[in-house]
């Protein structure tokens, strides 16, 4: 059992030095014949891990820091990236000027220039490399335009070249990275599940779901104490609402922003994302935004009158799928971060956004899927109760705090970038 609730520790522990920031690069790759005009925009925090770019340490990149090194930043790219026609490599064309560009998640930087291919580039292979020895999580985010279209990929350093050809359709051998629909499945899902912030939320959403919580008299005292749900028909229903909500609410907010309806600035977002956090974790301590009421639970036992007493004072209120869906349109926004930067045509747009947004509740899912059945195992020990739901609650109320801090204030604590 020991070992069991420490694996619960780690756990809820993992990842918390890193918020709700995913690496990722943005690339643009306009064929024309044998010319391909390229631009790939990098995060300057991604940039200063590789290269130390912040000489005085004070946590910000000015102009003068980077500049200076604008040609280390550019072979660093360059080296990290191969294009290839039926297996003969395109010739790299000079730099062109150094720019940086704003993006929701901070400034990168954007490298530009012309690649020369020895033949026609209808079926161009685009070779990844960046990061792939320091951050397993990164990814890149190709937009191909040709004169018959465009399509999207999402580049996973380390993997074999990406054949990308112009009617659309990939070409190459199936080992090479998936692309348009199911690529963006696949990114929703590393985006979920690297998304520090959001886990956390669903942890803090499942912790009590095997739990019923009474209130003992008097009842204005607020002093509660939890139960082990009797009802596992009861308890994946109530799980399945909080998962509907959080699903339907962040498909709202997600469809918002990517489609430009809505776009509130990324550190309020950010920054209302780990309140939220906050705000769950707490509310498993002190039941302030509604608790999960299973029909057992409602019905007063036909025991003694302490029993009785015990039952009129479950506590009631809104259930939790309610503050999930409102918490969850806030998630949303977070999601979109990840695909509004892009610039994508109404084609493309609509079919990343469908598979990204599968590939989050997919992601979603396999948090539930592993977190729920050790919690139904061990809901009726007294140390899960009372250790690992309220000091899990506590960690996670913690860091979160944390990332408020962070966010609002634009401080660097945990080394989230």
């Amino acid at each position: 059992m020991s070992r069991v609730l420490l694996a619960w520790l780690l756990l809820l522990c993992s990842g918390l030095a890193h918020a709700h920031k995913p690496s990722d690069a943005y690339l643009q790759m306009t064929v024309s014949g044998q010319t391909v005009r390229a631009r790939v925009d990098v995060a300057l925090r991604d940039l200063d891990r590789e290269l130390v770019l912040d000489q005085d340490d004070n946590g910000e990149l000015s102009w003068g820091e980077v500049l200076p090194r604008w040609t280390q930043i550019d072979v660093l790219v360059q080296s990290r990236l191969q294009l290839s026609v039926g297996g003969e490599a395109c010739v790299p064309g000079p730099a062109g000027p150094p720019q940086l560009e704003h993006h929701s998640d901070g400034v990168y930087a954007v490298l530009t220039r012309q690649w020369q291919c020895p033949r026609e580039a209808s079926a161009l292979q685009v070779g990844y490399q960046l990061f792939a020895d320091s951050d397993p999580t990164h990814r890149g985010v190709l937009r191909l335009i040709t004169p018959t279209g465009e399509r999207l990929q999402v580049l996973v350093p380390g993997a074999a070249p990406a054949a990308s050809a112009a009617s659309g359709v990939a070409a190459g051998p199936a080992s090479e990275a998936p692309s348009g629909f199911v690529g963006f499945v696949i990114e929703g899902m590393h985006h979920i599940l690297i998304g520090t912030d959001h886990v956390l939320f669903l942890l803090s959403l499942l912790l009590p779901s095997v739990l019923l919580r009474v209130r003992r008299n008097p009842p204005m005292v607020l002093r509660s104490e939890w139960q082990p749900a009797p009802d596992g028909r009861e308890v994946l229903l109530g799980v399945a609402k909080v998962v509907t909500a959080f699903t339907v609410a962040h498909s709202i907010t997600l469809a918002l922003a990517v489609l430009d309806v809505f776009n509130p600035p990324t550190r309020w977002v950010e920054s209302l994302i780990a309140a939220s956090v906050i705000a769950t974790a707490l509310n498993n301590l002190w039941p302030l935004l509604g608790a999960p009421k299973p029909a057992a639970a409602r019905q007063a036992p036909r025991g003694g009158q302490e029993d009785l007493g015990a039952a009129r004072h479950l506590l009631e209120g809104q259930d939790r799928w309610k503050m999930t869906f409102v918490f969850g349109l806030v998630h949303g926004f977070g999601f979109a971060s990840v695909l509004k930067d892009m610039g994508l045509g109404n084609g493309a747009l609509v079919s990343s956004l469908l598979g990204f947004n599968l590939g989050v509740e997919l992601g979603q899912a396999a948090v539930v899927i592993c977190v729920l059945p050790l919690s139904w195992w061990l809901r009726g020990s007294r140390v899960y109760r009372h250790g690992v739901l309220p000091v899990g609650s506590v960690l996670i109320a913690s860091v979160a705090g944390i990332w408020l801090a962070e966010r609002v204030f634009d401080l660097k604590l945990l080394g989230s970038g």
